[in-house]
């Protein structure tokens, strides 16, 4: 019972882990870690598993059995990521600037999502 709550909380897509821990993993190799970068690593998962997650709620709201699956872990993710925001926020006021540059591309992920066209099948 307790893995099947677990996975609840996530997403099913292969890979997803990878493409995004090796880019951070080599960004901060080639830099110099600090406990910093364990903050930008929480908001960076964060952030994707809160658009994860979000973008489904949202989807599936009209289907409340559906829907209610996934708000939690948007709410717990989304708490997440703005706490751990707001931190990296206040310690590096710049990651605001490269923040803002996700942006587009999550209004394009959001919009392509709520029509039912997920990005990696319009990309086929």
């Amino acid at each position: 019972m307790a893995s099947s709550q677990f996975s609840r909380y996530l997403p099913p897509e292969h890979g997803a882990g990878a493409l995004l821990l090796v880019p951070f993993v080599l960004g901060t190799l080639s830099g110099t870690p600090s406990w910093r970068s364990l903050l930008l690593l929480i908001a960076w998962l964060t952030a994707y598993l809160t658009s994860y997650f979000a973008l489904r709620w949202w989807k599936t709201r009209r289907l409340q059995h559906r829907g209610l699956r996934y708000r939690r872990p948007a709410i717990v993710y989304g708490t997440l990521f703005a706490l751990s925001g707001a931190g990296l926020a206040l310690l590096q006021p710049w990651l605001v600037i490269a923040a803002l540059a996700f942006v587009p591309f999550e209004a394009i992920a959001a919009a392509l999502s709520l029509q039912g066209r997920e990005r990696s099948h319009c990309l086929s």
